[in-house]
């Protein structure tokens, strides 16, 4: 019995501490894995391209892409779900996903904008009712939401894809376009219409 015992002790335990964790970290990538990409270069070249290709949905970008105007060494990019700094203006809008992309030795010798391609399940838009066009890349300049160029590109059936520019990394917020329309009745009927055939594939 005694060993009987012990293992329940230590069953408690562990229960606890898991349950503990997990709520002070309020998702934080050390403890739930696939919650951040990073992608580290030893030396990139100047007018080279690099990306980082995010295969996890549960960040929903997909890939971060830039060209530096001048050879930089010992550079990461790293693509994170996070929750905002409490300085943070509250966004105005509704919000899919809050990330913060963060970098070393990239921002400095930036060429242009850096592209980030993301995409939005099109049932949350449906839920919504936004259009396709109605979401965009918002970054955190300051305290404050700055709406980014961004490009409405395929809808595979389940999501629609984007593409969107940013001058620099920080933290960032997908969701609605501010003075975004309302979905159509006909987009919204058309959204509701396909959904019965994905249930069946």
């Amino acid at each position: 019995s005694n060993s009987a015992e012990s293992a329940s002790t230590s069953f408690t335990t562990d229960t606890a501490s898991s349950t503990s964790s997990s709520g002070v970290s309020g998702g934080l990538p050390s403890s739930s894995p696939g919650e951040s990409k990073k992608v580290s270069w030893g030396s990139i070249n100047a007018g080279e391209t690099a990306v980082v290709e995010v295969p996890n949905s549960a960040l929903a970008v997909t890939e971060v892409s830039f060209t530096v105007e001048k050879a930089t060494y010992n550079a990461f990019v790293k693509v994170e779900t996070a929750t905002l700094p409490e300085s943070a203006s509250a966004f105005s809008g509704t919000t899919y996903k809050t990330l913060k992309i963060t970098e070393s030795n990239v921002e400095k010798v930036l060429k242009d904008t850096a592209t980030v391609k993301f995409k939005v399940a099109k049932t949350w838009l449906a839920d919504k009712g936004l259009s396709n066009n109605g979401v965009a890349l918002h970054r955190l300049v300051g305290d404050d939401w700055v709406e980014l160029t961004t490009t409405v590109g395929d809808d595979d059936g389940t999501y629609v894809h984007y593409t969107a520019q940013t001058p620099g990394f920080s933290f960032f917020v997908i969701g609605e376009k501010e003075g975004a329309e309302p979905a159509t009745a006909e987009e919204v009927e058309e959204l509701e219409a396909e959904d019965p055939s994905v249930d069946e594939a």
